[in-house]
Protein backbone atom coordinates (compact mmCIF):
# COMPACT_ATOMS: atom_id res chain seq x y z
CA UNK A 1 0.00 0.00 0.00
CA UNK A 2 1.21 3.42 -1.40
CA UNK A 3 1.84 6.09 1.85
CA UNK A 4 -0.57 8.44 2.99
CA UNK A 5 1.43 10.76 2.20
CA UNK A 6 2.36 10.02 -1.05
CA UNK A 7 -1.25 9.83 -2.44
CA UNK A 8 -2.53 13.10 -1.16
CA UNK A 9 0.48 14.53 -2.69
CA UNK A 10 0.04 12.96 -5.94
CA UNK A 11 -3.78 14.03 -5.52
CA UNK A 12 -2.67 17.20 -4.88
CA UNK A 13 -1.07 18.12 -7.73
CA UNK A 14 -3.67 16.62 -9.95
CA UNK A 15 -6.15 18.94 -8.75
CA UNK A 16 -3.99 21.86 -7.80
CA UNK A 17 -5.98 24.27 -10.17
CA UNK A 18 -9.23 23.15 -8.52
CA UNK A 19 -8.96 23.51 -5.02
CA UNK A 20 -6.82 25.48 -2.78
CA UNK A 21 -6.85 25.76 1.20
CA UNK A 22 -7.15 29.08 2.54
CA UNK A 23 -5.10 28.87 5.90
CA UNK A 24 -7.02 32.85 6.69
CA UNK A 25 -10.21 32.23 6.56
CA UNK A 26 -9.70 28.46 7.62
CA UNK A 27 -12.02 26.78 4.79
CA UNK A 28 -11.03 25.12 1.33
CA UNK A 29 -12.10 26.89 -1.36
CA UNK A 30 -12.87 25.85 -5.56
CA UNK A 31 -12.68 27.30 -8.36
CA UNK A 32 -15.45 28.12 -9.99
CA UNK A 33 -14.50 29.67 -13.46
CA UNK A 34 -14.56 33.39 -11.75
CA UNK A 35 -13.30 33.18 -8.47
CA UNK A 36 -12.38 30.86 -5.80
CA UNK A 37 -15.73 30.02 -3.54
CA UNK A 38 -15.63 28.97 -0.10
CA UNK A 39 -16.71 25.21 0.05
CA UNK A 40 -19.25 24.66 3.07
CA UNK A 41 -17.13 23.04 5.68
CA UNK A 42 -20.34 20.67 6.54
CA UNK A 43 -20.57 20.11 2.48
CA UNK A 44 -18.49 16.79 3.40
CA UNK A 45 -17.61 17.61 -0.40
CA UNK A 46 -13.51 17.62 -0.02
CA UNK A 47 -14.24 14.35 1.91
CA UNK A 48 -15.85 13.24 -0.93
CA UNK A 49 -13.23 14.33 -3.43
CA UNK A 50 -10.06 12.88 -1.66
CA UNK A 51 -11.77 9.09 -0.56
CA UNK A 52 -11.46 7.62 -4.56
CA UNK A 53 -7.84 8.27 -3.99
CA UNK A 54 -6.90 6.87 -0.83
CA UNK A 55 -8.96 3.70 -2.14
CA UNK A 56 -7.65 3.79 -5.80
CA UNK A 57 -3.88 3.46 -3.99
CA UNK A 58 -5.28 0.27 -1.94
CA UNK A 59 -5.25 1.74 1.58
CA UNK A 60 -7.81 1.12 3.60
CA UNK A 61 -10.49 3.88 4.36
CA UNK A 62 -10.91 3.00 8.11
CA UNK A 63 -13.78 5.57 8.75
CA UNK A 64 -12.87 9.68 8.71
CA UNK A 65 -9.72 8.70 10.41
CA UNK A 66 -8.11 8.07 6.88
CA UNK A 67 -9.58 10.85 5.01
CA UNK A 68 -9.14 13.59 8.65
CA UNK A 69 -5.69 12.72 7.98
CA UNK A 70 -5.78 13.09 4.07
CA UNK A 71 -7.41 16.41 4.54
CA UNK A 72 -4.73 17.52 7.13
CA UNK A 73 -1.96 17.03 4.63
CA UNK A 74 -4.21 18.29 2.07
CA UNK A 75 -4.16 21.60 3.30
CA UNK A 76 -0.28 21.88 3.51
CA UNK A 77 -0.01 20.90 -0.37
CA UNK A 78 -2.77 22.99 -1.27
CA UNK A 79 -2.22 26.27 0.62
CA UNK A 80 -2.27 29.24 -1.40
CA UNK A 81 -2.25 32.97 -0.59
CA UNK A 82 -5.82 34.02 -1.60
CA UNK A 83 -6.54 37.66 -2.07
CA UNK A 84 -9.27 38.61 -0.32
CA UNK A 85 -8.84 42.52 -0.45
CA UNK A 86 -7.47 43.65 -4.15
CA UNK A 87 -7.84 47.11 -4.29
CA UNK A 88 -8.32 48.18 -8.22
CA UNK A 89 -9.94 44.61 -9.05
CA UNK A 90 -13.49 43.28 -9.47
CA UNK A 91 -14.78 40.32 -10.56
CA UNK A 92 -17.75 40.09 -12.59
CA UNK A 93 -19.26 37.00 -14.17
CA UNK A 94 -18.27 38.79 -18.00
CA UNK A 95 -14.75 39.17 -16.77
CA UNK A 96 -12.31 41.30 -13.94
CA UNK A 97 -12.12 44.57 -14.30
CA UNK A 98 -9.27 47.18 -13.13
CA UNK A 99 -11.40 50.78 -12.94
CA UNK A 100 -8.45 52.23 -11.84
CA UNK A 101 -6.38 51.90 -14.36
CA UNK A 102 -9.58 52.25 -16.65
CA UNK A 103 -9.89 55.50 -15.63
CA UNK A 104 -6.17 56.66 -15.58
CA UNK A 105 -4.83 55.00 -18.51
CA UNK A 106 -7.75 54.21 -20.71
CA UNK A 107 -8.01 51.71 -23.36
CA UNK A 108 -9.57 48.24 -22.39
CA UNK A 109 -10.96 47.45 -18.70
CA UNK A 110 -12.70 44.03 -18.66
CA UNK A 111 -10.23 41.34 -18.49
CA UNK A 112 -10.22 37.48 -18.60
CA UNK A 113 -11.16 36.10 -14.92
CA UNK A 114 -7.92 34.09 -13.99
CA UNK A 115 -7.43 31.52 -11.20
CA UNK A 116 -3.97 33.16 -10.65
CA UNK A 117 -5.71 36.63 -9.07
CA UNK A 118 -6.18 34.66 -6.17
CA UNK A 119 -9.85 36.20 -5.68
CA UNK A 120 -12.11 34.82 -3.19
CA UNK A 121 -15.51 36.94 -4.05
CA UNK A 122 -16.90 37.26 -7.67
CA UNK A 123 -20.29 39.46 -8.74
CA UNK A 124 -23.39 37.04 -10.15
CA UNK A 125 -24.04 39.79 -12.82
CA UNK A 126 -22.02 41.63 -16.12
CA UNK A 127 -20.93 44.66 -15.73
CA UNK A 128 -22.05 46.84 -18.83
CA UNK A 129 -19.63 47.95 -21.42
CA UNK A 130 -21.52 50.62 -21.71
CA UNK A 131 -23.73 52.23 -19.27
CA UNK A 132 -27.42 52.34 -20.22
CA UNK A 133 -29.92 54.70 -18.05
CA UNK A 134 -31.23 53.45 -14.55
CA UNK A 135 -34.53 55.36 -13.87
CA UNK A 136 -35.78 52.90 -11.14
CA UNK A 137 -32.33 53.78 -9.45
CA UNK A 138 -32.23 57.16 -9.52
CA UNK A 139 -35.63 57.43 -8.36
CA UNK A 140 -34.88 55.72 -5.61
CA UNK A 141 -32.07 57.86 -4.95
CA UNK A 142 -33.37 61.23 -5.57
CA UNK A 143 -36.14 60.25 -3.38
CA UNK A 144 -33.96 59.80 -0.54
CA UNK A 145 -31.24 62.94 -1.07
CA UNK A 146 -32.28 65.59 -3.24
CA UNK A 147 -28.47 66.58 -4.07
CA UNK A 148 -26.77 65.67 -6.59
CA UNK A 149 -23.21 65.48 -5.15
CA UNK A 150 -24.69 63.65 -1.93
CA UNK A 151 -26.18 60.95 -4.58
CA UNK A 152 -22.97 60.65 -5.73
CA UNK A 153 -21.30 59.94 -2.53
CA UNK A 154 -23.54 56.72 -2.30
CA UNK A 155 -22.18 55.83 -5.50
CA UNK A 156 -18.43 56.29 -4.47
CA UNK A 157 -19.16 54.26 -1.50
CA UNK A 158 -20.86 51.32 -3.01
CA UNK A 159 -17.59 51.65 -5.80
CA UNK A 160 -15.50 51.57 -3.00
CA UNK A 161 -17.25 48.46 -1.40
CA UNK A 162 -17.22 46.68 -4.76
CA UNK A 163 -13.49 47.37 -5.36
CA UNK A 164 -12.33 46.46 -1.79
CA UNK A 165 -10.90 49.40 -0.71
CA UNK A 166 -10.39 49.72 2.51
CA UNK A 167 -7.73 53.17 2.99
CA UNK A 168 -10.36 55.94 2.93
CA UNK A 169 -12.05 55.13 6.60
CA UNK A 170 -15.87 55.68 5.78
CA UNK A 171 -18.98 54.23 7.05
CA UNK A 172 -22.23 55.46 5.67
CA UNK A 173 -25.32 56.60 7.73
CA UNK A 174 -28.73 57.46 6.19
CA UNK A 175 -30.95 58.61 8.27
CA UNK A 176 -34.44 59.45 7.64
CA UNK A 177 -38.74 59.14 8.53
CA UNK A 178 -40.09 55.94 7.83
CA UNK A 179 -41.34 55.23 4.99
CA UNK A 180 -38.71 56.92 2.57
CA UNK A 181 -36.98 53.89 1.02
CA UNK A 182 -33.97 53.15 3.31
CA UNK A 183 -34.92 50.04 3.54
CA UNK A 184 -34.70 49.99 -0.22
CA UNK A 185 -31.56 51.73 -0.29
CA UNK A 186 -30.16 48.52 1.45
CA UNK A 187 -31.72 45.99 -0.97
CA UNK A 188 -30.25 48.19 -3.65
CA UNK A 189 -26.67 48.29 -1.73
CA UNK A 190 -27.00 44.26 -1.00
CA UNK A 191 -27.57 43.93 -5.28
CA UNK A 192 -25.01 45.72 -6.16
CA UNK A 193 -21.98 43.88 -3.65
CA UNK A 194 -23.43 40.60 -4.92
CA UNK A 195 -25.32 39.74 -1.52
CA UNK A 196 -26.37 35.88 -1.58
CA UNK A 197 -29.38 36.83 0.52
CA UNK A 198 -29.97 40.67 -0.75
CA UNK A 199 -33.05 41.48 2.10
CA UNK A 200 -30.32 39.97 5.10
CA UNK A 201 -28.95 42.61 7.12
CA UNK A 202 -26.44 42.46 10.26
CA UNK A 203 -27.92 43.64 13.93
CA UNK A 204 -25.58 46.46 15.76
CA UNK A 205 -25.04 43.82 18.05
CA UNK A 206 -22.41 43.32 15.31
CA UNK A 207 -20.50 46.33 16.91
CA UNK A 208 -20.41 44.44 20.36
CA UNK A 209 -16.74 43.24 21.24
CA UNK A 210 -16.34 40.58 23.85
CA UNK A 211 -19.31 38.72 22.74
CA UNK A 212 -19.38 35.47 21.00
CA UNK A 213 -22.51 35.74 19.08
CA UNK A 214 -20.86 39.03 18.08
CA UNK A 215 -17.85 36.95 16.66
CA UNK A 216 -19.90 34.45 14.98
CA UNK A 217 -22.08 37.20 13.30
CA UNK A 218 -19.00 38.88 12.10
CA UNK A 219 -17.32 35.53 11.03
CA UNK A 220 -20.55 34.85 8.99
CA UNK A 221 -20.18 38.31 7.38
CA UNK A 222 -16.65 38.62 6.87
CA UNK A 223 -15.88 37.82 3.04
CA UNK A 224 -19.15 40.25 1.99
CA UNK A 225 -17.88 43.72 0.13
CA UNK A 226 -20.65 45.32 2.26
CA UNK A 227 -22.44 44.73 5.21
CA UNK A 228 -25.82 46.46 5.61
CA UNK A 229 -27.29 47.45 9.35
CA UNK A 230 -30.88 48.12 9.31
CA UNK A 231 -32.54 50.22 12.20
CA UNK A 232 -29.71 50.89 14.20
CA UNK A 233 -30.49 52.60 17.50
CA UNK A 234 -30.34 55.92 17.93
CA UNK A 235 -27.61 55.50 20.89
CA UNK A 236 -24.23 54.18 20.28
CA UNK A 237 -22.68 54.36 23.32
CA UNK A 238 -22.94 50.67 23.63
CA UNK A 239 -21.20 50.44 20.21
CA UNK A 240 -18.51 52.51 19.87
CA UNK A 241 -15.10 50.87 20.29
CA UNK A 242 -16.71 48.17 17.82
CA UNK A 243 -18.05 50.29 15.47
CA UNK A 244 -14.24 52.87 15.53
CA UNK A 245 -12.48 49.42 14.65
CA UNK A 246 -15.17 48.15 12.15
CA UNK A 247 -15.55 50.97 10.29
CA UNK A 248 -11.43 51.65 10.26
CA UNK A 249 -10.91 48.17 8.76
CA UNK A 250 -8.66 47.56 12.81
CA UNK A 251 -8.31 43.63 13.83
CA UNK A 252 -11.52 42.29 15.68
CA UNK A 253 -11.99 38.96 16.99
CA UNK A 254 -14.06 36.42 14.73
CA UNK A 255 -15.27 33.13 16.38
CA UNK A 256 -15.15 30.21 14.15
CA UNK A 257 -17.88 26.71 15.46
CA UNK A 258 -15.98 25.12 18.46
CA UNK A 259 -13.01 26.87 17.60
CA UNK A 260 -10.77 30.00 19.60
CA UNK A 261 -11.26 33.17 18.32
CA UNK A 262 -8.55 34.66 16.22
CA UNK A 263 -8.10 38.25 15.26
CA UNK A 264 -7.93 39.38 11.70
CA UNK A 265 -8.69 42.79 9.70
CA UNK A 266 -12.35 43.14 9.34
CA UNK A 267 -12.63 43.92 5.25
CA UNK A 268 -16.34 44.91 4.88
CA UNK A 269 -17.60 48.47 4.22
CA UNK A 270 -20.87 49.52 6.19
CA UNK A 271 -23.51 50.95 5.25
CA UNK A 272 -26.45 52.11 8.29
CA UNK A 273 -29.63 53.33 8.21
CA UNK A 274 -32.20 54.51 11.07
CA UNK A 275 -35.04 56.31 11.48
CA UNK A 276 -33.49 58.71 14.41
CA UNK A 277 -30.36 61.05 14.61
CA UNK A 278 -27.43 59.02 16.24
CA UNK A 279 -25.88 59.61 19.56
CA UNK A 280 -22.33 59.38 20.27
CA UNK A 281 -19.31 61.07 22.10
CA UNK A 282 -16.53 61.92 19.62
CA UNK A 283 -13.96 62.54 22.87
CA UNK A 284 -10.91 61.92 19.92
CA UNK A 285 -12.64 62.92 16.46
CA UNK A 286 -13.11 59.45 15.46
CA UNK A 287 -16.26 59.22 14.14
CA UNK A 288 -15.54 62.68 12.49
CA UNK A 289 -13.07 60.59 10.49
CA UNK A 290 -14.92 57.57 10.02
CA UNK A 291 -18.63 58.60 9.13
CA UNK A 292 -20.20 60.21 6.41
CA UNK A 293 -23.89 60.86 7.85
CA UNK A 294 -27.04 62.12 5.67
CA UNK A 295 -30.46 63.10 6.11
CA UNK A 296 -33.06 61.98 4.20
CA UNK A 297 -33.34 65.47 2.73
CA UNK A 298 -35.49 64.64 -0.49
CA UNK A 299 -38.69 64.46 1.12
CA UNK A 300 -40.14 60.89 -0.04
CA UNK A 301 -39.71 61.77 -3.98
CA UNK A 302 -40.07 58.17 -4.25
CA UNK A 303 -43.74 58.05 -4.05
CA UNK A 304 -46.15 55.19 -3.06
CA UNK A 305 -44.95 52.24 -2.80
CA UNK A 306 -43.94 50.42 -5.95
CA UNK A 307 -43.84 46.89 -6.04
CA UNK A 308 -41.94 46.79 -9.07
CA UNK A 309 -39.56 49.24 -8.26
CA UNK A 310 -36.88 46.12 -6.59
CA UNK A 311 -37.33 44.28 -10.07
CA UNK A 312 -36.15 47.38 -12.11
CA UNK A 313 -33.30 48.20 -9.94
CA UNK A 314 -32.20 44.25 -10.52
CA UNK A 315 -32.20 44.65 -13.90
CA UNK A 316 -30.11 47.99 -13.98
CA UNK A 317 -27.55 46.03 -12.19
CA UNK A 318 -24.94 46.31 -14.67
CA UNK A 319 -25.30 49.86 -15.19
CA UNK A 320 -25.58 50.69 -11.91
CA UNK A 321 -22.27 48.72 -11.18
CA UNK A 322 -20.79 50.69 -14.14
CA UNK A 323 -21.57 54.14 -12.43
CA UNK A 324 -20.11 53.37 -8.72
CA UNK A 325 -17.21 51.95 -10.01
CA UNK A 326 -16.44 55.08 -12.38
CA UNK A 327 -17.35 57.56 -9.79
CA UNK A 328 -15.21 55.57 -7.13
CA UNK A 329 -12.04 55.24 -9.57
CA UNK A 330 -12.30 58.45 -10.80
CA UNK A 331 -11.92 59.64 -7.24
CA UNK A 332 -8.76 57.22 -6.53
CA UNK A 333 -7.28 58.43 -9.67
CA UNK A 334 -7.45 61.77 -8.96
CA UNK A 335 -5.07 61.28 -5.81
CA UNK A 336 -8.23 62.20 -2.99
CA UNK A 337 -7.80 60.67 0.15
CA UNK A 338 -11.23 60.85 1.37
CA UNK A 339 -15.29 61.68 -0.12
CA UNK A 340 -15.80 64.15 -1.43
CA UNK A 341 -18.35 65.88 1.55
CA UNK A 342 -20.30 68.70 1.04
CA UNK A 343 -20.46 71.75 3.66
CA UNK A 344 -24.13 71.29 4.19
CA UNK A 345 -22.78 67.03 5.22
CA UNK A 346 -20.23 68.70 7.36
CA UNK A 347 -22.49 71.33 9.23
CA UNK A 348 -25.12 68.26 9.69
CA UNK A 349 -22.68 66.15 11.05
CA UNK A 350 -21.53 68.72 13.42
CA UNK A 351 -24.84 69.20 14.64
CA UNK A 352 -25.19 65.74 15.32
CA UNK A 353 -22.05 65.16 17.08
CA UNK A 354 -22.69 68.46 19.09
CA UNK A 355 -26.44 67.14 20.09
CA UNK A 356 -25.50 63.29 20.72
CA UNK A 357 -22.59 64.52 23.11
CA UNK A 358 -24.12 65.24 26.50
CA UNK A 359 -21.14 66.93 27.62
CA UNK A 360 -21.45 69.36 24.44
CA UNK A 361 -25.07 70.32 24.63
CA UNK A 362 -24.93 70.84 28.41
CA UNK A 363 -21.67 73.26 28.01
CA UNK A 364 -23.78 75.16 25.63
CA UNK A 365 -26.84 75.31 27.60
CA UNK A 366 -25.39 75.88 31.22
CA UNK A 367 -21.63 77.10 30.96
CA UNK A 368 -19.70 80.22 29.49
CA UNK A 369 -16.23 80.05 28.18
CA UNK A 370 -13.34 82.38 28.25
CA UNK A 371 -12.29 83.21 31.93
CA UNK A 372 -9.04 83.71 33.17
CA UNK A 373 -7.00 80.52 34.00
CA UNK A 374 -4.74 81.82 36.68
CA UNK A 375 -7.20 83.64 38.69
CA UNK A 376 -10.89 81.90 38.35
CA UNK A 377 -10.63 78.29 38.71
CA UNK A 378 -14.21 75.97 39.28
CA UNK A 379 -14.29 72.51 41.11
CA UNK A 380 -15.14 69.74 38.41
CA UNK A 381 -17.51 68.80 41.52
CA UNK A 382 -19.36 71.95 40.54
CA UNK A 383 -20.09 70.95 37.24
CA UNK A 384 -20.63 66.90 37.94
CA UNK A 385 -23.59 68.43 40.19
CA UNK A 386 -25.06 70.28 37.94
CA UNK A 387 -24.87 68.20 34.86
CA UNK A 388 -26.57 65.82 37.11
CA UNK A 389 -29.68 68.35 37.53
CA UNK A 390 -29.54 69.26 34.09
CA UNK A 391 -29.61 65.46 32.55
CA UNK A 392 -32.14 64.44 34.95
CA UNK A 393 -34.40 66.88 33.49
CA UNK A 394 -33.59 65.99 30.03
CA UNK A 395 -34.03 62.06 30.63
CA UNK A 396 -30.40 61.52 30.46
CA UNK A 397 -27.73 59.70 32.55
CA UNK A 398 -25.65 61.64 35.03
CA UNK A 399 -21.79 61.32 34.48
CA UNK A 400 -19.40 60.44 37.53
CA UNK A 401 -16.92 63.46 37.63
CA UNK A 402 -14.33 61.38 36.40
CA UNK A 403 -16.53 60.74 33.24
CA UNK A 404 -16.94 63.95 32.62
CA UNK A 405 -13.18 65.18 33.61
CA UNK A 406 -12.17 63.10 30.73
CA UNK A 407 -14.54 64.75 28.17
CA UNK A 408 -13.60 68.19 29.22
CA UNK A 409 -9.87 67.55 28.94
CA UNK A 410 -10.81 65.92 25.35
CA UNK A 411 -12.39 69.27 24.80
CA UNK A 412 -9.52 71.68 26.08
CA UNK A 413 -8.06 72.44 22.56
CA UNK A 414 -11.74 73.41 20.93
CA UNK A 415 -12.84 75.16 23.46
CA UNK A 416 -9.75 76.60 24.56
CA UNK A 417 -10.43 75.53 28.60
CA UNK A 418 -8.12 73.85 30.93
CA UNK A 419 -8.57 71.16 33.54
CA UNK A 420 -6.17 71.27 36.68
CA UNK A 421 -5.32 68.99 39.14
CA UNK A 422 -3.37 69.43 42.47
CA UNK A 423 -3.63 67.05 44.78
CA UNK A 424 -6.46 64.66 43.86
CA UNK A 425 -8.26 67.82 43.67
CA UNK A 426 -9.41 68.66 40.07
CA UNK A 427 -9.86 72.16 39.05
CA UNK A 428 -11.38 73.65 34.93
CA UNK A 429 -9.96 77.09 33.85
CA UNK A 430 -12.02 78.87 31.50
CA UNK A 431 -14.92 77.53 31.89
CA UNK A 432 -17.77 78.40 34.34
CA UNK A 433 -21.88 78.10 35.20
CA UNK A 434 -24.13 80.41 33.60
CA UNK A 435 -26.20 82.33 36.22
CA UNK A 436 -30.05 81.99 36.39
CA UNK A 437 -30.38 85.53 35.08
CA UNK A 438 -27.94 84.07 31.48
CA UNK A 439 -30.01 81.47 30.65
CA UNK A 440 -33.62 83.39 31.25
CA UNK A 441 -32.00 86.16 28.81
CA UNK A 442 -30.97 83.65 26.35
CA UNK A 443 -34.48 81.64 26.65
CA UNK A 444 -35.61 84.90 25.28
CA UNK A 445 -33.85 85.50 22.79
CA UNK A 446 -34.67 82.00 20.81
Amino acid sequence: MADLAQVVRSWAEENRAKYGWDADFGTWREWSGQYWRAISQKSGEMARQITPAIQASGRQVNGWESVSSALKLGQVYLERAFAHAVPGMVSFVNGTVRPVDWVRDGGDYLLPNRPEDNLTFGLPYPIAEEPDLCPATDRLLAGLLDDAKEREIVLIHLGMSLLRDITMRRCLWVQGPQMCGKSTLLYLANLVCGAREPRRNAGPRIFKLGDEEADRQRQANRERLLVTIDEMPPSLHDYEEGFKLLSSHGGVQYRRHHTDPDDGAWLPKLLIVSNNRPSFLDRAGAFESRLVYMSATGASGIGPRDPALLEMMREELPSTAWLCLLHAAKLLASGCTDYPLTGRLMREFREVADDGNGARQWIRERCALGMDWESERVSINVFRDDYAEWALKDNRKPLSGVQLREQLKALEDELRIKVFSSKNRYTVAGLRLKTGMEILEEEANR
